[in-house]
């Protein structure tokens, strides 16, 4: 009874560390064709980066519980796919056809999540 006892909270105890998990994961791609940033992160971190993201798309704006998958074009003719869910967040921009200002706009969007996702809780 005691070993069964000790065996279910050692399980709960390895569930609820995984559930609380606040690893962050950010990979970067940047080649000559495409810029694409992805990452993973703590989910209570989502409605600071869906901020950021309307912040560097406006006047587009927009705001999911559940997650976000769409293309769209900004005002300086920038065509961006992004997809959120919940500790989730991909960014993605075809360089063909998009000037340097462009890429650089969408990297310091990127950037500004990091800096976001990355951030302690005081």
């Amino acid at each position: 009874m005691k070993l069964k006892l000790m065996i279910t909270a050692m399980l709960m105890s390895v569930l609820t560390s995984c559930w609380n998990s606040h690893d962050i994961h950010i990979k970067v791609e940047d080649s000559k064709d495409i810029y694409k940033f992805s990452a993973s992160f703590n989910r209570n971190r989502t409605p600071y980066v869906e901020r950021v993201i309307n912040k560097f798309i406006a006047p587009t704006h927009v705001e999911s519980d559940n997650g976000l998958d769409f293309t769209t074009t900004l005002d300086d003719r920038t065509e961006l796919d992004i997809e959120s869910s919940p500790g989730n967040v991909m960014i993605k921009m075809d360089k063909n056809g998009h000037n340097q200002a462009s890429y650089l706009r969408v990297k310091s969007m990127c950037e500004a999540i990091k800096a976001v996702i990355s951030e302690k809780k005081k």
